[in-house]
């Protein structure tokens, strides 16, 4: 009787275990949660929609989560889903990307940890991974349900405990010996379960269920205390029984070795991180701007205002910053030029790029300029041409190398025409607005107009148009406003106006909620000669309108005010409002640093306080920059993970913490991987597809001929339900052993009694 009471005490312990150990089921958007449901944000709709936190109460679609023991309380386990740009009216985006600070989280408690990752296809990150919703890009994104035309999901998981009985782990470093400055090493972790010890263990049916949280760190560094690198995360979690991490090198010479530890395993492989080969620029050349980016014979007419591609290969040139160098090449005899006349030509040729990879291939646009003097017809000689050659050279380290050709510039035309359009700053003639820059409503901007040639007694129109950025184009049947016709001179020509932003909603296009603003140029006289901004701008419903007289406006939402010279670090009064960076709540809490006050016109942060030069104690201090600590000192630009690049979209913090940089060529890569299924071949081994596509970020839309298709075998793991202790699990076990004491106490008096 004794031992029956024992094994039902083990049963039922173990049944309990299954149904109270923390899963998450499925979420929805609906308009209220279920008993036992997790609400973990709110919307304004199904789709196309802005997002609010829980807590607010402006939205009546709901996006609840089914599971048991869910929360949505930002917490240690806890996993960001979305963050949000505000509290409620907000556009969101992905918890990696460092814009927002409102964040939507699931968690669990029972300690579980939760998972929240983004892709276009859930099951392609394993078996635990339900859709939430669907965002329509990586930042300033609008979102839906998980039926919405948007390509990234929302994915989020509650794996559940870690895997017992971990029989062994097989860890790759690949490649092993790497050099310094950024250079990476993926790290690969195979997890074996049941007894099995063989390296093929996934394929054998025995890789660690998905979920199975494996932990990375590195030890045993030599030199003691040297900067070799650092690992991507501290833990992953396992797919298809294979957890990976990524190691990148730092900026000294020496080894170290990389640990997996799951369960009670442990094992090692030695990484060696050596010093850089020299620093070695080739391929330098002039291309267009097609698909195939095809080289630009040496002498082909370009005509001033075309794109063309600035191309150059870098190797062994991790950390290091390349400049740019545009130079007139004389070309005095048919043929190859042969001559340089002036460097730095022009005051704006591209921004320096931070080679972050070896070896890197970089892209920049330019657009072509024409130059208006003589100075070519008098350098070339008797023999000369009246018009400019260009060439451009690609600087590191102070060795330049020219590009292998030249482009040549048409003879200058008198005929009027718009060669440059763009949306820039009120006040800061060479600050132009990146595409999708975020401004208050009722602020001042300017439209700049350049025209050349013979435009005298013709007149200007600007003209006021939505700009829809799911297509990258302007949406000609949203019209806005127009402005006051400009007279025109001969020449080369400057013209600025002035608008007042607008915040509007309800736009025809489907794809968006609120407007986006370019704007049009044209010549009254003749149609024919127009021209589309450059870039184009987002407006929100914040108004600022007096950011910028030095008075800081507490009704405005304004916390400092730098005045119109922007200094507030020789203030004329209390711009900062008395405040240093430790008076600001942060966590972590600032130790020191110098706080600053976004200028006014720049975004819409502007008379906010600008913490980017605020530290935390964690590094070097200002002066010491410690790369990848977390706090932004001395000369760096950014320092993951405390701060990234806020203020631009798709910028991401180079390997030496200087400056952001920008993803190749404006474009962003997608994986996906269908979920494993049956080759018929009656094992336990089946095979998915693995796609990847390049996809523009402007249009969002595929490159043609990027995308690749690759099929890979896969293992048909079936899910595991391992045991797992909460509080209430082990209250009912005493409970249960109360009982069985309580009996048998009661039989053995009953025994003594008969005696």
């Amino acid at each position: 009787m004794r031992k029956f009471f024992l094994i039902f005490i083990i049963f039922s312990f173990l049944i309990l275990s299954f149904v109270d150990a923390a899963q998450l089921n499925s979420c929805s958007f609906k308009s209220s949660c279920s008993s036992g449901e997790v609400l973990l944000f709110k919307a304004s709709g199904n789709t196309n929609a802005h997002a609010e936190l829980a807590s607010q109460n402006n939205y009546q679609t709901l996006v609840c989560c089914t599971g048991s023991n869910l929360m949505n309380t930002c917490q240690a386990n806890g996993a960001t889903v979305l963050v949000l740009s505000s509290i409620t009216n907000a556009h969101v985006e992905e918890n990696s990307m460092g814009n927002y600070n409102q964040k939507a989280c699931l968690s669990t408690n029972d300690g579980t940890s939760a998972s929240c990752l983004y892709a276009t296809d859930c099951n392609s990150l394993g078996s635990t991974y339900k859709c939430v919703a669907e965002i329509s890009s990586i930042t300033n994104a609008h979102v839906g349900d998980c039926s919405s035309p948007y390509s990234t999901k929302v994915c989020c998981s509650v794996p559940g405990p870690i895997a017992s009985g971990i029989s062994q782990i097989h860890l790759s470093v690949n490649p092993d010996t790497l050099q310094i400055g950024g250079n990476t090493a993926a790290v690969r972790a195979t997890v074996c379960i049941n007894n099995d010890l063989d390296i093929n263990c996934v394929a054998n049916g025995n890789g660690a269920p998905d979920g199975t949280v494996v932990n990375f760190n590195i030890a045993n560094i030599v030199p003691i205390g040297a900067n070799i690198g650092s690992l991507s995360s501290g833990s992953a979690q396992t797919v298809n029984g294979i957890a990976t991490v990524t190691f990148t090198s730092g900026n000294q010479p020496g080894s170290g070795d990389i640990h997996a530890i799951a369960g009670s395993v442990n094992r090692l492989k030695t990484i060696t991180v050596t010093l850089q080969s020299s620093c070695v620029i080739s391929n330098v050349e002039i291309r267009d701007t097609t698909v195939q980016g095809n080289i630009i014979p040496s002498g082909q007419v370009v005509l001033a205002g075309t794109d063309v591609k600035f191309r150059f290969t870098a190797n062994n040139c991790v950390g290091k910053n390349v400049n740019y160098q545009i130079w007139e090449m004389d070309n005095i005899v048919p043929g190859p030029a042969t001559e340089e006349n002036d460097v730095s030509v022009f005051t704006s040729p591209p921004p320096l790029v931070t080679i972050n990879q070896n070896p890197q291939t970089i892209d920049r646009i330019w657009t072509v300029q024409h130059r208006f003097d003589l100075g070519d017809a008098i350098e070339d000689g008797a023999g000369g041409d009246l018009e400019w050659e260009y060439a451009f050279k690609a600087v590191v380290d102070g060795n330049a190398v020219r590009s292998t050709n030249y482009i040549q510039l048409p003879p200058y035309s008198t005929q009027c025409r718009i060669v440059q359009a763009h949306i820039i700053h009120p006040t800061d003639d060479n600050y132009v607005y990146p595409d999708g820059e975020t401004l208050n409503k009722d602020q001042n901007v300017r439209l700049r107009v350049y025209t050349q040639g013979n435009c005298g007694s013709k007149r200007l129109k600007l003209e006021i148009f939505d700009f829809n950025e799911n297509a990258g184009v302007k949406d000609s049947s949203q019209y806005i406003t127009g402005l006051a016709p400009i007279n025109l001179d001969n020449g080369n020509q400057e013209y600025l106006a002035t608008w007042r932003t607008e915040y509007r909603t309800g736009d025809v296009a489907p794809e968006d909620e609120d407007i986006e603003y370019t704007f049009t140029a044209t010549v009254m006289e003749d149609s024919s000669i127009t021209r589309d901004a450059d870039n184009w701008i987002q407006v929100n419903d914040e108004a600022k309108p007096n950011c910028g007289n030095g008075i800081i406006q507490a009704s405005e939402n304004e916390e400092c005010d730098c005045g119109p010279d922007g200094d507030c670090l020789n203030p004329p009064g209390d711009d900062l409002n008395g405040k240093q960076c430790t008076g600001i709540n942060h966590v972590p809490p600032f130790t020191g640093g110098q706080l600053d006050c976004y200028d006014a016109g720049y975004s819409s942060q502007q008379c906010e306080f600008d913490t980017s030069q605020c530290t935390t104690g964690g590094g070097g201090g200002p002066g010491n920059p410690v790369c990848g600590d977390g706090d932004v000192e001395g000369d760096e630009g950014c320092d993951p993970p405390g701060s990234y690049c806020s203020n631009t979209n798709y910028l991401v913090c180079n390997s030496n913490c200087k400056r952001c940089i920008g993803l190749d060529g404006n474009t962003k890569t997608i994986l996906t991987r269908t979920p494993c299924r049956d080759d018929g071949n009656g094992d336990n081994v089946g095979v998915y597809d693995e796609t990847i596509v390049q996809v523009n970020i402007i249009t969002n839309q595929a490159i043609p001929g990027t995308q690749r298709t690759t099929p890979k075998e896969c293992t048909l793991i079936s899910e595991v339900d391992i045991p797992f202790f909460t509080p209430l699990n082990v209250l009912m076990v005493l409970a249960l052993i109360s009982i069985y004491y309580f009996f048998v106490k009661t039989k053995n008096k009953k025994r003594i009694r008969k005696v």
